[in-house]
């Protein structure tokens, strides 16, 4: 299964790829080719090619840590985890920390997203828990 953030669009006569891979390669660690566009005008990369965030270990056993790779702190960030069905499974707000540690706790193993939002900039990043 492939999930698209919210917002994703692709224009009329355009195409839009997607991908499943093991390897912890996703999106805003390749150089992308692809720009969204808008208009006719104004494009925009369709990811940020250095992503703000790193989650480790990755694949985990059920303990992991969101680190800020900016040199400054973002000060109040909300981090949620969903599985792949969509369910959020757990949602906590992190404040003036450059690492922060999580637990999954019972869920089990399995391919989640953690989605991690600083203001305006929302970071999706795919986490394997074994």
């Amino acid at each position: 299964m492939i999930i698209y953030l919210p917002g994703t669009t692709v224009s009329e006569g355009a195409y839009m790829h997607g991908y499943i891979t093991l390897t912890n390669e996703y999106c805003g660690s390749l150089a992308l080719p692809l720009v969204a566009v808008k208009t006719g005008t104004e494009e925009n990369p369709a990811v940020s090619a250095k992503p703000a965030f790193r989650v480790y270990p990755n694949p985990t056993a059920g303990t992991f840590t969101i680190e800020q790779q900016n040199d400054r702190t973002i000060e109040n960030l909300k981090v949620e985890i969903y599985s792949m069905l969509g369910k959020r499974i757990m949602s906590d707000d992190v404040i003036g920390e450059k690492k922060h540690q999580f637990i999954l706790g019972d869920v089990p193993t399995g391919i989640y997203l953690v989605r991690i939002m600083a203001g305006e900039k929302v970071e999706t990043i795919k986490l394997i828990k074994q």
